[in-house]
């Protein structure tokens, strides 16, 4: 049985001057002088921090005792920002590095922290690994080049974003940051047909033990499979217990 209840609460800081939306959970066990570690999340390109995954991996990890932290990304959901002029992963890995910055602070938390991305969250999260002194990373679906994300004519717009934006927003290269990982879980879909699987190949094969790949069969970008769901929730809580 969970011994634990959980407080949600809304927060907010400041990262290049823009004010950032978040949400923290924080477990309260019987001891409130416990300290916990705490997981930091960083969502997709077109998604906020009321992703549903976001919120599945919250839950799980606050039953074990783990904190974490999801946020708005500058220029999405109630975060500060217009969204084709603050995009950038330099950016969106500031945003990761301030909140640690409000989470380094809080008296119930004792210093560990893990980090979690999805697509470009992912990205996100290998950028930000090393700068915030990561203990543990999970990734899902993760681009390490920007180059290699697939694009479509009938793709989601809702930004009315340019040909220069993705000229500029989304060229990145993360590779070089590979081989400083460890504690490192990567899942991808086999079948993801936005961001390929051979980039998961890459970062599993570059970070450092202790590592582990699941690739979903069949599995797409977004992992709308309600199993494959709970194994990428299941799998992800019990890694961060085990690094953390």
């Amino acid at each position: 049985m969970n011994k634990y209840n959980t407080t949600i609460k809304n927060i907010s800081f400041y990262s290049d001057g823009l004010r950032i939306n978040a949400w923290l959970h924080l477990p309260e066990s019987e001891n409130n002088g416990d300290k916990m570690p705490a997981v930091i999340g960083s969502h997709g390109f077109l998604s906020d921090g009321t992703s549903g995954k976001m919120i599945a991996l919250a839950k799980g990890l606050n039953e074990k005792g783990i904190a974490f932290l999801r946020l708005d990304h500058r220029g999405c959901g109630e975060s500060e920002g217009n969204f084709a002029e603050v995009t950038s992963l330099e950016g969106r890995c500031q945003d990761i590095i301030s909140g640690i910055s409000i989470l380094r602070s809080h008296p119930r938390l004792n210093g560990r922290f893990g980090i979690f991305g999805s697509s470009m969250g992912g990205s996100t999260a290998i950028s930000a690994f090393g700068k915030i002194n990561a203990k543990a990373i999970v990734t899902l679906a993760a681009p390490v080049r920007g180059s290699s994300i697939i694009r479509r004519p009938d793709d989601p717009n809702p930004h009315n974003l340019t040909e220069d934006f993705y000229e500029t927003g989304l060229k990145f290269d993360i590779s070089d940051n590979l081989s400083s990982l460890r504690n490192c879980l990567v899942f991808h879909g086999e079948e993801d047909q936005v961001v390929p699987c051979s980039n998961a190949n890459e970062i599993i094969i570059s970070a450092n033990d202790p590592k582990k790949i699941i690739l979903f069969k069949s599995g797409d970008h977004r992992i709308t499979n309600e199993e494959h769901q709970k194994v990428l929730i299941n799998e992800a809580v019990e890694w961060f217990v085990s690094h953390l």
